[in-house]
């Protein structure tokens, strides 16, 4: 099966889409990137959206750290190709903004066991929650 995926190429995402693989990809590559995570999140939000962001996200990433049962496969933080791991993500968090139980949950298991589905659907539906204030919409 093909790693990567030429979904249109990350400049043809929407601006959510992009700002989630970005902050995704800076915190993998290097785990002390919150500074620049939270301010990119301050840029593109408001500071008290910016760290729900924050904290929605980190609670993601640490759940899907903690319970994968495989290691995910995300490109660097600029680029251009999009991983499948990476769509699974986007995946969840817009059939969770959009309300799509059935899919959100066949994109979790994409990224964590059975027993950790359900909670990281409500992780995500934070993340969505609090993107959506700002109108951002991960597609």
């Amino acid at each position: 099966m093909e790693r990567d995926t030429d979904l249109a190429g990350l400049a043809e995402l929407s601006d959510a889409d992009e700002l989630l693989v970005w902050c995704v990809r800076s915190l993998i590559a290097q785990r002390g990137a919150w500074p620049e995570v939270r301010a990119e999140l301050r840029r593109r939000c408001s500071l008290i959206t910016c760290e729900a962001a924050a904290h929605a996200l980190g609670r993601m990433l640490d759940r899907i750290g903690a319970t994968s049962p495989r290691d995910l496969y995300l490109h660097q933080p600029h680029c251009p190709c999009l991983g499948e791991d990476e769509v699974a993500l986007l995946g969840l968090v817009a059939r969770v903004q959009r309300g799509d139980g059935p899919g959100a949950r066949a994109a979790a298991r994409r990224l964590v066991p059975e027993s950790d589905v359900a909670l990281l659907i409500a992780d995500a539906g934070m993340l969505g929650d609090v993107l959506a204030v700002k109108d951002l919409h991960v597609s």
